[in-house]
């Protein structure tokens, strides 16, 4: 938040933090940005509401990998054939391991390298 409040200043100096926070937030609750947390530091991103926008973040090195909508897309009718209930998904993160921090005894949750199944790999965008 203090890149946007800085960001903000730049414009009108006369806007304190907790009203960007606060806009933030509300902008947050509309679904008009959506928050990523990597490596324990929140960042936004504009919520285009065509083209979904989903993430799995290693634990570990913080990296996000993009998660392709029809993973989801799958869960989401799932979900409403079984239960009746519809979740809102907009945006989706999912927090584990990478595979490159998997491999690595030192990460991995028993002390060794955490099992490949032969998995197809999702396209990796890194978010600065």
């Amino acid at each position: 938040m203090e890149r946007i409040h800085q960001r903000v200043m730049e414009r009108n100096p006369a806007i304190d933090q907790a009203t960007v926070y606060r806009t933030v937030r509300l902008f947050s609750d509309l679904h008009l940005v959506n928050e990523v947390v990597l490596r324990g530091v929140a960042h936004y991103e504009y919520a285009d509401p065509v083209s979904r926008h989903h993430h799995m973040v290693c634990e570990h090195c913080g990296r996000a990998i993009h998660l392709p909508t029809h993973y989801l897309d799958e869960l989401r009718s799932q979900l409403k054939n079984d239960t009746g209930f519809e979740p809102h998904m907009e945006h989706f993160t999912i927090s584990g391991l990478c595979a490159d921090c998997r491999m690595d005894t030192n990460h991995s949750h028993s002390g060794h390298p955490h099992a490949h199944h032969d998995e197809p790999h999702a396209e990796r965008h890194v978010h600065g």
